[in-house]
């Protein structure tokens, strides 16, 4: 098992396995959980809204506020997480990092030597997890 310890350097294949793969799986457990809490608030302003016309319609005019502002938290929590622009960007470094495995695994032997095709392998991973990781950043500057 090959160790990185940040001054020699390092192959594509162990590059794939120290940098690209741990983010590949990063990604896949991230996408679902952002999916599903935004699913979850979704629905919660869902059952608010029904709830409220329910309230409305069995003459209960009290609560119709309560429901609605219980749904409009729920909105809230939406827009300051940005739950909707981050399940877009972690689909979107996913879909890039799946596609750049493809094309990588697609080379044969010999054209996985090339410099050019090393260099294109690094420079696209590092970009993907850069904006990614920039988009993040921008997000809670944005929020404050």
């Amino acid at each position: 098992e090959f160790v990185d310890d940040g001054l020699k350097p390092i192959g594509a294949n162990d590059y794939i396995d120290l940098r690209v793969n741990p983010y590949l799986r990063i990604y896949e457990k991230r996408a679902p959980a952002v999916s599903r809490r935004l699913t979850m608030m979704q629905f919660m302003i869902f059952a608010m809204s029904t709830t409220s016309t329910a309230l409305g319609a069995f003459d209960m005019p009290a609560f119709i506020p309560v429901a609605l502002g219980v749904g409009a938290a729920f909105g809230g929590i939406i827009a300051y997480q940005n739950l909707e622009t981050r399940l877009e960007r972690v689909n979107a470094a996913l879909v890039s990092l799946s596609r750049l495995m493809v094309w990588w695994h697609g080379l044969s032997v010999i054209e996985k030597r090339i410099p050019g095709n090393k260099t294109f392998l690094v420079d696209t991973m590092e970009g993907i997890i850069q904006l990614e990781a920039g988009n993040m950043v921008l997000t809670a500057k944005k929020g404050e």
